[in-house]
């Protein structure tokens, strides 16, 4: 490679082909030279190869001129293939081409390299795997013995390369899989993304798959179907993790082995009893019936294989293993006793109709003195609408129901309590500290703001300060420069803050357009502008307690030295502090505040604290201000002065939810629609409170969520409104969205106001799929309700209405709610008053699975000794239900006659 006048000229034939982008001309140029004259030329391609990368990321005009332009995709591929040819056998696996068009060419390098050439890709990327397998069919490559190579295996059918071909064509061409290699992937668990299951659940083409594979060599060959049977169930008693468990259950399912396949293997089905995964158990269940049934296993067996199943958390597994000990009590009414001994260990679980069909079964069956005494053990946690009936059968008393008291109601606290506060941070070390600490965990929006302030405050640094942020503006420079500045908008605007503060600001413009992270970038503009005019100044809009709140009496102080010091903020400032106003009656600041020379940032905080004054000409100041002089509710006067705009405004904003069905073709979706009034504004909306009902404004990560509601922290209607649709919308959890549990946090507050829509967002939660989100609305049912934040009757009619609207399912909510009764001592009567409400339908139909909510109830009354109110008769008696349900009504009904 030559340069003359700044332009490329190619040194050799090969470099000229390069420059041509022929991929022919390459390789008759590089065979045209001995092997040793090849390898020679590896240093100046790779310098070229380095070359063109550098024009292609850096767009230097100097190397564009020097190329003639950006590199062509051919001229790209022909470098790769010219150091395939004439590299090591490094270079021939870092240089093979994805489409396998180097393979007319492997007699040009050393016999030796193309014998390790699978290997090499298989170990660099198993994505590889068809190139490896036509390396190898073809005889020129060693078959590879790493576990890449059954990684590549299970990836095969996801390849899009274009030498991929479907499983059973690999298998057609190479028998030699069958012979070894193949069984692997019944042994080897993968990988996150490539493992069994994940590969073949979201294959859409049936025949491109292992299952279709490996049943068609099932159906030609019955040795093989014998070996799949027995590697299936290998697997299976690896227990592997659930999902990557799930293929091998199915597969299992699919191949439908008989009891006489089964039998050479049936300990190994009593075995996989013991499994922790549920439907390996499931599975288990299913084979040693069978075997039972045919005669391939013994009753002893059957009772040792049922043991650890009638321990089971699943109702279902607990239905199954009883109508097995049925059908072995049936076939050997000898082992009656042995088999009423494992039944009684299904009392553990806390399915009222479980307890009851074991309870029929032991009358049925008898028991010895061992399984009586165990029994005994038993009865205070058995449900109690079964209790007095398994106490009959062992012949003792059931104790009396003790039901506790919800706590008095006690005052909310202020969100300006001195527990509250957000002291500024001490001392440089506390700063650094804490700025650190945000940098890596930008979650909590209380530390942010600490930090933010300590880091303003810092301005101009000197010597010292220098010297001691040098970890953390390393950190900051780092922070900024990686992609996780669009997943931490709080931490890479404090890293904008330091850079800003060390001289060196960061040229990265912040997001736009409305979002809380680009709020706050617009806010973290100002505040460097105003630091740098005005140090030592504190800025307004600085939190003095958590959530965002700033007290009344120092935002007055703050604007008093603001005017001592002739600080002059920008009008968004202006308006994010008088929106962080706690709002109430505060005489002592609305006093102070009348002392302050006037201006219109003055003017408007005054009317924020409620003085008696005309509304001003700044409608941006003023519509701040009339929502913290009127909390949730309009402002006539500035409506009137035609400062409408839109909700947030003059006016309030109010919500009205509903469920709509969207149809499709693989069925229906319902989602949460929220009607906001007045209307939001369409394109960009002219007041800051306002930006927070624009669509798609709630985006982003739990810390940006919770900066969001610190926006108008005296009002957080808007932030529970769009954590009810985006929590409805995502009920059943088809998308991991972690970052929704801030919506519910928040209500563990306890100077947060649990309000309608936050009921109404609680609700929807309750009945949520995801445990982790299910059991934290859990846990904020129990905090409201015993902090007398919320009437358990209010978050009634939310489930009711959510019931009525099939968007959410009447078990998952008997579940979440039997868990907020056992939290504490006093729910059991909050849920039994909420269940009250819910059922009260009216008009409208029942849920089908309502019988899990009448079991609950029935439970929790019977079980705390809490009273029903006499008109519960009647409305459980105008339910329609049928089946379970029907049957749950029907004993509902006699417990309240």
């Amino acid at each position: 490679m030559t340069q003359a006048d700044d332009l490329f000229v190619p040194a050799n034939p090969v470099e000229a082909a390069i420059r041509a982008g022929d991929m022919d001309a390459v390789a008759a140029a590089a065979r045209a030279l001995t092997w040793p004259q090849r390898a020679s030329l590896r240093a100046a391609l790779l310098e070229l190869e380095r070359a063109l990368a550098k024009v292609y990321v850096d767009n230097d005009p100097a190397l564009l001129h020097w190329w003639g332009g950006r590199p062509k995709l051919e001229q790209e591929r022909c470098v790769s293939a010219a150091l395939f040819l004439c590299g090591n056998a490094s270079d021939q696996v870092e240089h093979w081409l994805w489409d396998d068009a180097l393979f007319p060419y492997l007699d040009l390098i050393e016999p030796a390299s193309v014998r390790v050439l699978a290997d090499g890709l298989i170990r660099k990327d198993p994505s590889w795997i068809h190139s490896v397998q036509r390396l190898v069919v073809a005889g020129l490559s060693d078959r590879p013995d790493h576990e890449n190579y059954t990684i590549g295996l299970i990836y095969a059918p996801r390849s899009f390369r274009p030498s991929a071909t479907p499983p059973l064509a690999m298998l057609e061409a190479d028998p030699g899989l069958l012979d070894g290699p193949l069984w692997r992937i019944f042994e080897v668990e993968g990988t996150g993304e490539t493992n069994m299951s994940a590969i073949e659940k979201y294959n859409h083409r049936p025949d491109n798959t292992w299952t279709h594979a490996l049943l068609e060599m099932a159906r030609r060959d019955g040795v093989t179907r014998a070996r799949l049977i027995a590697a299936t169930v290998g697997t299976l008693e690896k227990d592997w993790p659930q999902f990557r468990a799930g293929w091998f259950s199915r597969f299992h399912t699919v191949l439908a082995p008989t009891p006489a396949e089964m039998a050479p293997i049936a300990a190994r089905y009593v075995g996989l009893c013991q499994s922790r995964i549920a439907p390996t158990v499931t599975l288990a269940l299913s084979a040693l019936s069978d075997l039972f049934k045919s005669g391939h296993a013994s009753a002893a067996d059957v009772l040792g294989g049922l043991e650890p199943v009638l321990s089971s958390a699943v109702k279902g597994q607990l239905d199954g293993a009883l109508k097995l000990l049925d059908a072995v009590v049936k076939q050997h009414p000898a082992g009656a006793h042995a088999a009423a001994a494992l039944a009684q260990l299904a009392l553990a679980h806390e399915s009222p109709d479980i307890h009851k069909k074991v309870i029929a079964r032991l009358a049925a069956w008898g028991f010895t003195g061992d399984t009586r005494a165990a029994l005994c053990d038993a009865l205070p946690h058995v449900s109690a609408a079964n209790r007095a009936a398994l106490a009959a059968l062992l012949g003792v008393d059931a104790a009396a129901p003790v039901m506790s008291a919800l706590p008095a109601a006690r005052a909310m606290p202020s969100p300006l309590d001195a527990s509250r506060v957000l002291a500024p941070l001490a001392d440089l070390d506390e700063v650094v500290q804490t700025i650190a600490c945000v940098l890596e965990n930008e979650d909590d929006a209380n530390q942010f703001e600490r930090a933010l302030d300590g880091a303003v405050r810092l301005l101009p640094l000197n010597a010292e300060a220098r010297e001691r942020l040098q970890p953390v503006l390393k950190r900051a420079r780092k922070l900024l420069d990686s992609l996780r500045r669009h997943n931490s908008p709080l931490a890479a605007s404090l890293a904008r803050v330091l850079l800003a503060a060390a001289g060196t600001p960061s040229a990265l413009a912040g997001p736009v357009g409305d979002s809380p992270s680009a709020e706050l970038s617009r806010r973290i503009d100002d505040l460097i502008v105003f630091a740098a005019r005005h140090p030592g100044v504190q800025a307004l809009c600085t939190p003095t307690h958590r959530g965002g709140f700033i007290a009344p009496d120092a935002l007055v102080a703050r604007m008093a030295a603001h005017l001592q010091a002739g600080a002059q903020s920008s009008q968004d400032e202006q308006v994010r502090s008088l929106l962080r106003l706690a709002s109430g009656d505060w005489p002592d600041a609305r006093a102070a505040a009348r002392a302050l020379a006037p201006n219109e940032y003055v003017q408007a905080l005054r009317y924020a604290l409620g003085d008696d004054l005309a509304v001003g000409a700044n409608a941006a100041l003023f519509a701040a201000a009339a929502r913290i002089r009127h909390p949730g509710q309009d402002d006539t006067l500035l409506a009137a002065s035609g400062a409408e705009a839109g909700p947030d405004g003059a006016r309030a904003a109010r919500y009205a939810w509903s469920v709509e069905d969207e149809v499709f073709a693989g069925g229906t979706y319902r989602h949460i629609i929220m009607v906001v009034t007045p209307a939001p504004a369409h394109g960009d909306a002219p007041f800051i409170a306002m930006r927070r009902h624009q669509p798609y404004f709630w985006q982003g990560g739990e810390g940006e969520l919770f900066y969001g509601a610190s926006i108008l922290p005296s009002n957080l209607d808007a932030f529970f409104a769009n954590g009810l649709v985006q929590i409805g919308d995502n009920l059943d959890w088809w998308e991991t969205r972690w970052q929704h549990k801030a919506y519910l946090s928040l209500l563990l507050d306890p100077a947060t106001p649990a309000t309608p829509l936050a009921a109404a967002m609680l609700a929807c939660a309750l009945g949520a799929k995801e445990p982790g989100q299910c059991a934290l609305a859990v846990d904020v049912f129990v905090a409201v309700v015993l902090e007398g934040r919320l009437d358990p009757i209010l978050l009634a009619g939310e489930i009711r209405a959510m019931l009525v609207s099939q968007h959410a399912r009447a078990a998952r909510y008997a579940a979440s709610l039997a868990s907020v009764a056992r939290a504490d001592p006093a729910m059991p009567g909050a849920v039994c008053a909420l269940l009250c409400g819910v059922l009260d339908f009216g008009n409208a139909a029942a849920p089908k699975d309502a019988g899990a909510l009448l079991e609950l109830l029935l439970e929790l009354s019977l079980g705390h000794g809490v009273a029903l109110a006499p008109h519960m008769r009647a409305t459980v008696a105008a339910l329609t239900l049928s089946g379970k349900g029907k049957a749950a009504q029907k004993a509902l009904l006699a417990h309240l006659d």
